[in-house]
């Protein structure tokens, strides 16, 4: 993906210590912005994806269906006070 015409902003984390003073020994400061951009593009992508097959798996489940209907059913019965039963 090409971030050189994406819009940029500033932010600020806290991480530990350790971790920073190793990283900008490492790093050059031209750089960190970018790599710090695509450790996390990485990170979202994972998050992402587990959470898609978490919601396959639970799609997969029968008692989910189940409940989903009996939750349609409440639904179609439920009327507000203002509506005429």
């Amino acid at each position: 993906m090409n971030r050189s015409h994406e819009h940029k902003v500033r932010a600020t984390f806290t991480i530990p210590q350790t971790i920073f003073l190793r990283f900008s020994a490492l790093i050059p400061n031209r750089k960190r912005s970018k790599i710090i951009a695509t450790l996390m593009e990485q990170e979202i992508k994972k998050q992402e994806l587990a959470l898609a097959k978490a919601c396959e798996a639970a799609n997969k489940e029968s008692d989910l269906k189940i409940v989903e209907t009996e939750f349609q059913a409440l639904e179609n019965t439920v009327t507000e006070p203002w509506e005429k039963a």
